[in-house]
């Protein structure tokens, strides 16, 4: 498996001391991590479901409160299903076993920068090197 040289390897050395062994091309997250992320990107994927659905019934929704910054342009609702879609893409992630593993170099993201953001997609070295890029 790649491992991302800014965290990947400190990841990795921690489970090993754990005696966790992940299946080849999965995370080093244990079940109980990856069971506590899973609930969490539901319940924000039921909030966001929810913020939706009002939208949609002519209601106001603060999108920025319930998500943050969004893409120039972008309207809420467009906003909402985008990152549904992304919890989505999470979910399913966790299903075929590649929860936690960066998109870009498919190296593991900490599981302390998922924690603090379960529906990221990328490690913190390729995201910030895509955010450089023009």
């Amino acid at each position: 498996m790649s491992v991302c040289e800014d965290h990947g390897l400190a990841q990795s050395k921690s489970n090993a001391k754990q005696g966790t062994r992940p299946a080849p091309g999965s995370s080093m997250l244990t079940k109980k991590q990856i069971d506590g992320l899973r609930r969490r990107l539901l319940k924000k994927g039921s909030e966001i479901n929810e913020a939706l659905t009002w939208l949609l019934a002519g209601e106001k929704v603060d999108v920025e409160k319930l998500l943050g910054g969004g893409k120039p342009g972008e309207t809420p609702e467009e906003k909402l299903r985008r990152f549904l879609n992304l919890i989505d893409d999470r979910i399913q992630a966790i299903a075929r076993g590649q929860f936690g593993l960066c998109e870009e170099c498919r190296g593991e993201i900490p599981f302390n920068e998922l924690d603090e953001v379960p529906w990221q997609k990328a490690c913190r070295h390729c995201a910030l090197a895509e955010a450089r890029s023009p």
